[in-house]
């Protein structure tokens, strides 16, 4: 299944520098529904687990799977920085549609927020087959749904009205967005799915941290970075005077995300 909306220099761009942002201020936010996904993996005698995609979830992973060796793999090398400075993760620079481990040689693998990056979600789903081992277990957490706050229309017009281009889709979640969906992926890869549920997300920013997160990380940085300063630093003034005379309520994002677990057969 191959996704041509996800434009791979927008994912480097996004990815890139915005990575201490992003850990900061954004993970909190998505990072309940992947902590269900790994208490429900049951890790406790892993021996060794990948986390791809991510590192911010490397202390969790530690917590569940104490005698195992949790190795954090990214295509990102800034995201691996931060996954070392702030959780001494053991990190791999590395595509998940090409892991660089041998076959049937790992016990579990998390893709949480990951698929729906990949040109091609099912090269990721089948190299997670073949690194695991008989009967090794595999977790996602991909989007179901988002309702972005009343501040991202507030923030996307004053960039707009500052000629601060957009930027190429850097993930599609067609074919992502439903358990029906997700099972027939991995089941299609070599997984055999044994559980898909829905965790929502709600979470209320306030003006000044949402304005540090657009500001700051994702694809709002990436495409700041496209004009020169002076035009970037009139659009986040401007866009800081419009966001404080918000309402709190127009600062809630809102989600539903899927969370699968599969395992390989013995």
């Amino acid at each position: 299944m191959t996704s041509p909306r996800v434009n791979t220099n927008s994912l480097k761009a996004v990815y890139g520098d915005g990575a201490m942002s992003y850990d900061e201020l954004w993970h909190p936010v998505i990072r309940p529904p992947a902590l269900a996904l790994i208490r429900a993996l049951g890790l406790e005698n892993a021996s060794r687990v990948l986390d791809v995609g991510t590192g911010a979830l490397t202390a969790p992973l530690r917590a569940v799977a104490p005698r195992a060796v949790i190795v954090s793999v990214d295509a990102s090398a800034a995201m691996l920085h931060v996954a070392r400075a702030h959780a001494q993760a053991t990190a791999c620079l590395a595509d998940a549609s090409r892991l660089p481990f041998p076959r049937a040689s790992v016990d579990a693998v998390l893709l949480a927020y990951v698929l729906f990056h990949l040109l091609d979600p099912g090269a990721g789903a089948h190299e997670a087959a073949r690194v695991l081992r008989s009967g090794g277990s595999a977790g996602t957490v991909t989007w179901a749904s988002e309702t972005q706050p009343n501040a991202a229309t507030v923030w996307d017009d004053t960039l707009g009205e500052f000629g601060v281009p957009t930027l190429p889709d850097h993930g599609n979640h067609t074919g992502l967005d439903t358990e029906d969906h997700v099972r027939a992926l991995l089941a299609t890869n070599g997984l055999t799915p044994t559980r898909a549920w829905r965790e929502p997300i709600e979470h209320a920013f306030t003006p000044e941290i949402y304005l540090r997160l657009r500001s700051g990380g994702g694809s709002s940085r990436a495409r700041l970075a496209r004009v020169d300063a002076h035009t970037a630093g009139a659009a986040i003034a401007e866009a800081r005077q419009r966001l404080r005379a918000l309402d709190p309520s127009d600062f809630v994002f809102r989600g539903e995300v899927i969370c699968t677990i599969s395992h390989k057969p013995s």
